[in-house]
């Protein structure tokens, strides 16, 4: 199949691109979105990759929808990697980043997905390491889309979901989360791109409209039976919120509180530490 567009959906850890994905994928006109950058999804394919622009570009087709359009999801923690391929696989040292995208990407637009609140979404990556757990389906059956977990070195129990997460760690995924956020609009603008801009808490009330919005920017003709249903469940829940407002807590005290005394209170960890527990579970 000959590609005619195609699209990047540039994003963040947990910024809701999976949904976002997920729900362009059932509209069947651009294509099934995926992390294809993966390193995991390269070593699963039966695709071969030694020559990498054209494995890209075989990988596009064949999950491109029958209009010729086709796109992927690519995080910040990839980008470096995959332009550095590109680069060495080009015959020229002069092309730019966007240059040598645009020779994989045909009529490439990019898509930047972001979440306003970013504690929250630092919330949500910590959890999913924790637990290594990424999605949460409508129903018992995986519906065929594939989650990779990129931390599989981080052993933790997937039996227990409420798994005690400090606010010194969530504070380190948020500053990871907005230092990655940086770079896109870095990225953005040394290539003079304006990209879409979705909200994952707008996408999240008014699906159908953020959809259709997207489809216009990429140029794709709305019918009128077309599907705005996903496949996976929010994920937040009364562990969230606690987990924020302890996060929240941490840091009036670590604003107000001298540092030696802040360092001294360690009955905050104490105190929260046991709260996921299953009761017959030991100290």
């Amino acid at each position: 199949m000959n590609l005619k567009k195609t699209y990047i959906i540039c994003s963040t850890m947990r910024s809701g691109s999976t949904l976002l994905c997920d729900l362009l994928s059932h509209t069947k006109l651009v294509g099934q979105p995926q992390e294809f950058f993966l390193a995991e999804w390269e070593k699963k394919s039966k695709l071969d990759s030694s020559n990498y622009p054209e494995y890209l570009q075989k990988t596009l087709e064949s999950f491109a929808s029958s209009n010729g359009v086709s796109g992927v999801k690519l995080m910040w923690c990839n980008c470096q990697e995959v332009l550095q391929r590109l680069h060495e696989t080009s015959e020229t040292t002069s092309k730019s980043d966007l240059e040598l995208l645009k020779e994989v990407f045909p009529n490439l637009k990019f898509i930047f997905i972001s979440r306003r609140n970013k504690v929250r979404q630092a919330i949500s990556l910590a959890r999913s390491i924790k637990t290594k757990r990424w999605n949460k389906y409508q129903d018992s059956q995986n519906p065929g889309k594939i989650s990779f977990n990129r931390y599989d070195n981080i052993s933790n129990s997937p039996k227990n979901p409420y798994p005690y997460i400090s606010p010194g760690t969530v504070e380190v995924y948020l500053s990871q989360i907005e230092k990655d956020e940086k770079a896109w609009f870095q990225f953005f603008e040394n290539n003079n791109i304006e990209p879409q801009i979705i909200i994952y808490e707008e996408l999240a009330q008014n699906k159908q409209k953020n959809i259709v919005d997207v489809l216009s920017f990429l140029e794709i003709p709305v019918s009128e039976d077309i599907n705005f249903n996903s496949s996976f469940k929010k994920q937040a829940d009364f562990y969230t919120d606690l987990l924020l407002v302890q996060y929240r807590s941490y840091t009036l005290f670590k604003k107000w509180v001298p540092p030696k005394i802040f360092k001294r209170l360690s009955f905050l960890k104490n105190r929260f530490k046991n709260r996921g527990k299953p009761a017959n579970s030991k100290s």
